[in-house]
């Protein structure tokens, strides 16, 4: 049993409404963490179809990156973290049935110190 299961679905939506974050460790696995790893390297080095580089080539973002890639993609439907997101993604609500919906996808890839947005999974 991983630990975020053993923990209470009223603990971990209540861990979230009162802190804005909740830690769910071990929900993806080291290979699952290997392969995205891999896959955001591939991003960067251009080695998924792209429009709209820019002129010195560096990527910094990539916008709905589950449309070329099945790690991407296999990430927004892993059991573990649709499971955490159930919990948690309205737990703030009086009448939310736990339902979610993956909207939009982003991938930044931005190095330490540059301005923007942070990097998160």
């Amino acid at each position: 049993m991983q630990a975020w299961e053993r923990m209470q679905q009223d603990e971990l939506a209540r861990r979230f409404v009162e802190d804005g974050y909740v830690i769910a460790e071990q929900v993806i696995s080291a290979e699952e963490v290997e392969a995205l790893r891999a896959d955001i390297e591939r991003f960067a080095a251009g080695g998924y179809p792209a429009s709209n580089l820019p002129a010195d080539g560096r990527i910094l973002a990539v916008h709905f990156p589950d449309w070329v890639s099945p790690v991407v993609r296999g990430m927004i439907a892993h059991p573990g973290l649709v499971d955490v997101l159930t919990r948690i993604t309205g737990a703030h609500l009086p009448f939310w049935d736990g339902g979610v919906k993956c909207m939009q996808t982003m991938m930044f890839l931005k190095p330490p110190g540059l301005q923007g947005q942070a990097f998160g999974l």
